[in-house]
């Protein structure tokens, strides 16, 4: 399911995609894997996470500057648990978002999208990651050589989030 959807979303990609779902649903792996698939090269995209829980909006300004102008490669920005902006930041991404550059990409991931300006979710792709099911968590717990009780239990505190899993 989610190379499908990663597919999905590099086949036809939006200036802007919200990824969001519970945590450990694996919201950080698929922004990578869609980042990946949009510019096989990465030195050309910039990763933003909270630092001490919050993401300031100095370092959404600086995105002014690594996206203006005219990219012939793929600029891919992904903000990692981007409901960890505050508003002032939110706004002053929503004014990157209003004014999209070709060849600029922007992934954001949330596990609390109420949290999220309505503003910027009108603005991007909205892409809701569902748990995976039981029988999906059990085929990747195949390559390991694990008891069938820490299996289970594994399988019970994951409840679907593959990244639990891990």
């Amino acid at each position: 399911a989610t190379q499908t959807l990663s597919a999905a979303c590099v086949g036809r990609p939006a200036h802007a995609m919200m990824l969001s779902g519970p945590k450990g649903a694996g919201l950080g792996t698929l922004a990578s894997v869609v980042a990946l698939g949009l510019s096989k090269d990465l030195a050309h995209s910039t990763a933003i996470a909270p630092e001490k829980g919050l993401i300031p909006i100095e370092r959404i300004r600086q995105l002014y500057e690594q996206t203006k102008g005219i990219a012939k490669e793929a600029k891919i920005i992904v903000i990692d648990d981007a409901d960890a902006m505050s508003d002032d930041a939110q706004n002053a991404l929503l004014k990157l978002l209003e004014e999209p550059v070709d060849n600029v990409h922007f992934i954001l991931t949330t596990h609390r999208e109420q949290e999220m300006l309505p503003t910027i979710m009108s603005r991007a792709q909205h892409v809701e990651v569902l748990p995976i099911s039981e029988t999906q968590s059990t085929q990747l717990l195949e390559p390991f050589s694990l008891a069938p009780e820490k299996k289970s239990q594994l399988l019970f505190l994951a409840a679907g989030r593959p990244a639990e899993l891990v």
